[in-house]
């Protein structure tokens, strides 16, 4: 009981519920976040962030956490923010910030809407097949 409710309340904190509905995953969306995650012509998240078995192309100061292990660990509100601005979280984050201030990425996917490309992302955490 306390448990639950000290997450409730670091939840609320953060402007989070504590549930969430389950992600109705759409290969569509799979398939564009795999895409998204390589380092050609995507965010190159690779390089730093292993993929299930596959470990990180490149490691800089410090190794990402596992995709296949974000799914289960972070509520999508929490992820999505995180995602359009990694340093509002955490000054001394090694993620860039890959959004601008408008929500927009260089990147073609989604016409460049950051949003759009991060819950592809999302989508391929959840619903790969590497990743289970």
């Amino acid at each position: 009981v306390v448990a639950s409710g000290l997450a409730a309340g670091l939840a609320a904190q953060h402007g989070f519920g504590v549930d969430e509905e389950p992600l109705a995953v759409e290969s569509a969306r799979v398939a564009v976040g795999r895409s998204l995650i390589v380092q050609e012509g995507g965010f190159g998240c690779v390089t730093c962030h292993a993929v299930g078995d596959q470990q990180p192309k490149a490691l800089f100061e410090v190794q990402g956490i596992n995709l296949a292990e974000v799914g289960a660990r972070l509520r999508s509100g929490w992820y999505h923010s995180w995602m359009l601005d990694p340093p509002r979280f955490e000054s001394a984050a090694k993620m860039p910030k890959y959004a601008d201030d408008s929500g927009r990425t260089a990147l073609p996917a989604f016409d460049g809407d950051a949003r759009a490309q991060f819950d592809a992302i999302w989508h391929f955490i959840h619903g790969a097949e590497e990743l289970r």
